[in-house]
């Protein structure tokens, strides 16, 4: 992902300025973005990310490679556009437009340990979510909304063990995301996510 890092440098650098105010806060050459509760400051002009709290701190820390991927992907890509969809229109990664193809392999997210780690644990999923400024939603027996950056959010959803099935969980995009970001950058957001959640 180097080579796509750098690329993704230049693409924001050649954005002009006004259309980056219009959706990033921060002092001029200074881009200021939620991620996952936390706000990072990118730098353009020296091509640098800088987390603002502990939080961020530890995500970027353990999770370096798809944070910056995302971040600097959504500030180069990203249009303003909000989220738009109900968490029960939200959809799986199957319905993403090649979606079915891209999450295998290699690219297979870590859905069965986050179901492992919380099977019989609804508070401390809940709980966990909140480090990460997360929200509750209402689906499954437990499930969570995150935003991986302002604007690209994800549920995860939870179904705990009973008797009769073991544990489950599953990730949920709102469907307007593809129409500003490309599955890989879908994917480090889901990724991180979910290893945030692992941690």
């Amino acid at each position: 992902m180097d080579s796509g890092i750098k690329a993704a440098w230049q693409k924001i650098k050649g954005r002009p300025q006004g259309e980056i105010a219009a959706w990033a806060s921060g002092a001029e050459g200074v881009l200021e973005i939620a991620c996952m509760g936390a706000i990072f400051r990118l730098e353009p002009g020296k091509e640098t990310i800088t987390p603002s709290s502990a939080t961020g701190g530890m995500l970027l820390a353990r999770y370096g490679y798809f944070l910056e991927y995302l971040l600097l992907w959504w500030a180069a890509l990203f249009n303003g556009q909000r989220l738009q969809a109900r968490p029960a229109d939200f959809i799986s990664t199957r319905r993403l437009n090649g979606g079915d193809m891209f999450f295998r392999g290699s690219h297979t997210l870590p859905l069965d340990a986050l179901a492992q780690k919380f099977g019989n644990d609804k508070a401390g999923f809940l709980e966990k979510s909140k480090i990460f400024g997360g929200r509750p939603a209402e689906l499954g027996d437990a499930s969570v909304l995150l935003e991986p950056a302002a604007g690209f959010a994800v549920c995860l959803v939870l179904w705990l063990e009973d008797e009769e099935f073991p544990s489950r969980a599953d990730i949920l995009f709102d469907p307007s995301v593809e129409r500003t970001l490309p599955l890989d950058v879908i994917w480090c957001g889901a990724m991180l996510s979910i290893l945030a959640m692992l941690s």
